[in-house]
């Protein structure tokens, strides 16, 4: 087994940059472990060491730091994050964020803009095939938006099909009060 910021440097001159902050992004994931919160590594540790690498993937390196932020739980959290910063949309949300009503806490939420009331779930395939994750997911969801909370949902097409991204994007833009033109958004792409 190596340091994580050995494994990183190595992945580095391997993985295309999005995969490498997605990497990077999971380093930093904090966990909870009976009460303690904790992570493999330190994100300014990690800035700080990558400052004086100079081996292949060093830029790359230094770029995915340069991209990755605490909060993401998944993969898809990571590159969904990544496709609200292209669009200059991340700034209005965050990530893992508690979400309550007059009865208490309806549950956590992947991406909330509390200024708006927006809430923005990844639902990978668990949420579809395990019928119990289902009926959670909808129950909390439901209780939501009878909270007065806007919620969208967000799937692995709404990433990788430039079509189903650029109607995600603009639906988000227009719950923020935003005006996101459809052509710009069809034109960019979430880089590799």
């Amino acid at each position: 087994m190596v340091p994580i910021e050995r494994a990183l440097r190595q992945s580095a001159a391997e993985l295309p940059l999005i995969e490498l902050v997605v990497a990077v992004d999971h380093a930093i994931r904090e966990r909870r472990t009976g009460g303690l919160v904790w992570a493999l590594a330190d994100l300014d540790a990690l800035r700080a060491g990558a400052a004086t690498f100079t081996g292949r993937g060093a830029r790359r390196l230094r770029r995915a730091l340069g991209l990755a932020r605490v909060g993401a739980e998944s993969r898809m959290e990571t590159l969904l994050r990544l496709l609200l910063e292209a669009y200059g949309l991340a700034g209005y949300f965050e990530f893992q964020v508690e979400v309550s009503d007059g009865a208490g806490v309806i549950g956590r939420f992947d991406l909330v803009c509390v200024e708006r009331r927006v809430i923005l779930e990844y639902d990978g395939e668990q949420h579809r095939t395990s019928r119990a994750q289902y009926l959670r997911d909808n129950r909390r969801l439901d209780r939501a938006r009878d909270a007065g909370w806007t919620v969208i949902r967000a799937h692995s097409i709404d990433l990788f099909e430039p079509g189903a991204r650029g109607r995600l994007i603009v639906r988000l833009a227009q719950k923020l009060g935003r005006v996101q033109a459809p052509a710009l958004v069809e034109v960019a792409l979430l880089p590799n």
